[in-house]
């Protein structure tokens, strides 16, 4: 009986502080641009380069050149649109920078939910490893990949 209690104690605790720590858990997005959100704006907006163009469930996709995320430089950033919310974001940056943008990411959003190391093969057929991070917050995912389509880029995907 004293068992069970207790365990019923713990599953109370725990289900308290997971809701509380999502609870302060920022909203996941990337200066100002948030999955769901309104991406209209982009459209008009001079820095902004869009294109009607079907691409993973999106009708258009906007970049931007020259962008930087946690003090490193990104390559640009692609933002998914779905008749005007903004479905998705990908934010590609070098592969030297990924502890760096690893560690502000935490430092925003927590410990990520998931973590696991992949292996990636070249075309030369050598193999290198890349870790992988993921976050969780209600119906918005966020994944981050020290090697993302080429082995000396990273990439944060919302």
């Amino acid at each position: 009986m004293a068992k069970q209690a207790f365990k019923a104690m713990v599953a109370i605790v725990s289900t308290t502080i997971a809701a509380t720590c999502l609870a302060e858990m920022p909203p996941i997005e990337f200066k100002g641009l948030a999955p769901g959100g309104d991406g209209t704006h982009l459209l008009t907006h001079g820095a902004w380069t869009c294109n009607a163009k079907k691409l993973g469930g999106a009708d258009t996709v906007c970049f931007r050149k020259h962008e930087t995320i946690a003090g490193a430089d990104a390559q640009l950033v692609m933002v998914g649109l779905k008749d005007g919310k903004i479905l998705s974001l990908y934010i590609p940056f070098p592969q030297s920078d990924f502890s760096r943008v690893q560690e502000a990411l935490i430092l925003k959003y927590g410990t990520p939910h998931k973590g696991r190391i992949d292996t990636k093969t070249n075309r030369m057929g050598a193999e290198f490893t890349s870790r992988v991070s993921e976050w969780q917050q209600q119906s918005n995912h966020m994944r981050l990949e020290e090697r993302a389509g080429k082995v000396d880029q990273a990439a944060l995907f919302i």
